[in-house]
């Protein structure tokens, strides 16, 4: 699998396709045509707020931070996971039923990725 991805949008075309709430506080990253794993990208997810549940766009680190992990760097960046087996990986397993997001994406053929 292939880590490399681009984004052809700016966040507020984003939130207003996805129907998301920006956040004031969070700098978004710009359009970019190769994003590689750990560099900052914009997702979805949602966020409880007085009772409901909508959607916010936010910004964050590309890839996945283990639960067991002590600190946010590590020499192993993880952000691959096939969809059949991640429930029975240790590494993705805890944050599986609580953690998800979505990333508006494209994939980036020219780069060696097959």
């Amino acid at each position: 699998m292939c880590g490399r991805f681009s984004v052809g949008f700016e966040a507020d075309y984003l939130s207003r396709k996805l129907g998301a709430v920006l956040r004031g506080d969070t700098d978004y990253p710009s359009p970019t045509l190769q994003i590689n794993p750990t560099d900052p990208v914009a997702f979805l997810r949602g966020r409880a707020r007085d009772g409901t549940v909508g959607r916010e766009l936010a910004a964050g680190r590309w890839g996945l931070v283990p639960t067991f992990s002590k600190s946010f760097d590590s020499k192993v960046p993880t952000w691959n996971a096939r969809s059949e087996t991640a429930g029975g990986i240790p590494t993705f397993k805890a944050s599986l039923p609580k953690w998800r997001a979505v990333v508006p994406a494209y994939p980036v053929p020219l780069l060696g990725c097959l």
